[in-house]
């Protein structure tokens, strides 16, 4: 039975193989001609965006590493000019310190001079004032009890001792 089923349709399943066959092959041309370039495409499109997304990691990396480093640097160079401030601003405070130590100096100084010229004027003013009174109460006391040459002479050294 299968002998004659086979002769019987036998050119029949050829001819339906053959053109299974023929199907195939062209299906298999058709993902060939178009299928196999889409692909490649779509692969070399993936790899493209892999190899973009790569290069942006890569600078993000690099970005966030420069920016890392500056800031470090920034951090490095504030804490030096914070530094050198707080030297400015203690050397500032010593200076006025000194200027204000100098000052109460100069100004206790120039209080003890103006007290010394008062003191002395205080001085010459009463020697003006009671002197000349005191010479002339001096002469007449010393003309009453010295009377005579010598007298004389020992009044005159007196009056020259007394008016310098």
């Amino acid at each position: 039975m299968l002998t004659n089923f086979l002769q019987q349709n036998t050119v029949p399943i050829l001819f339906e193989l053959s053109i299974f066959l023929i199907l195939v092959i062209q299906l298999y041309q058709i993902t060939i001609d178009y299928g196999l370039p889409l692909l490649r495409e779509q692969i070399a499109e993936l790899y493209k965006q892999w190899n973009d997304l790569e290069n942006k990691f890569d600078l993000t990396k690099n970005t966030k590493n420069n920016l890392c480093k500056k800031f470090r640097e920034q951090t490095t160079s504030l804490n030096i000019l914070e530094e050198s401030i707080q030297k400015w601003h203690a050397s500032l405070a010593a200076k006025q310190a000194k200027n204000e130590s100098q000052q109460k100096a100069l100004a206790l100084s120039i209080f003890e001079k103006k007290k010394r010229q008062f003191s002395r004027l205080s001085i010459l003013q009463a020697k003006k004032e009671i002197l000349p009174d005191a010479i002339a109460q001096t002469r007449k006391t010393l003309l009453k009890s010295c009377q005579g040459a010598e007298g004389k002479k020992l009044l005159a050294n007196v009056i020259k001792t007394l008016d310098r």
